[in-house]
């Protein structure tokens, strides 16, 4: 588990306060001017992706007061346990594998000693059979209806209820499908797929 680290009681919190409210009087206008390499610094780029953050109230200082205020909180070795699959979640006792669901590598993803990513295969093939099938219309309601709105409900944020209806539905069909979260748990546990 993690750490009980309270951010507020730190003193790397306390100097990040007094920078913030020293900011608070600062303008845009004078820190563009102060610094033409400004948006240089500030912004950076994964491929198409532009994350501009220039046009904030944000200096090298705040940079390095953020950065300690990390180190204070131990958020790197937090980031460590997490990509090790270490048992960080206090609710269920057991590893956070958001890493695993978007491993597309292929590489393995280890928690307690073995590689979790045969299993997430495995689900993530249920998925898409039980969605191709709510999309063909084999996968009926009740009573034996195509299924044409949609309702699910994300557990603890294992599921983004809005892009898994947008994958079941499919990028062509317009109408909503109807996918109640039960009936989704119901569907991946079933012996048919």
């Amino acid at each position: 588990m993690l750490p009980k680290i309270d951010p507020t009681a730190t003193a790397a919190w306390k100097k990040l306060a007094t920078h913030h409210t020293e900011m608070q009087r600062v303008h845009m206008k004078r820190l563009f001017a102060e610094d033409p390499e400004r948006f240089t610094k500030f912004s950076v780029r994964f491929d198409d992706i532009l994350v501009d953050y220039s046009k904030n109230r944000v200096t090298v200082e705040t940079l390095s007061l953020l950065q300690n205020l990390a180190g204070a909180c131990g958020l790197k070795d937090a980031i460590g346990k997490l990509f090790a699959g270490e048992p960080i979640n206090e609710t269920e006792n057991r590893a956070v594998l958001h890493t695993a669901l978007r491993n597309r590598a292929n590489t393995p993803v280890y928690a307690d000693g073995r590689d979790v990513m045969p299993d997430v295969h495995a689900v993530l093939a249920k998925m898409k059979g039980f969605s191709e099938q709510v999309r063909s219309g084999a996968w009926r309601g009740t009573p034996a209806r195509r299924l044409r709105t949609s309702s699910t409900s994300a557990s603890a944020a294992r599921i983004s209820g809005r892009s898994w209806s947008r994958s079941v539905c499919g990028p062509t069909q317009r109408k909503a499908c109807a996918c109640i979260s039960s009936q989704m748990s119901t569907a991946l546990t079933s012996p048919k797929f």
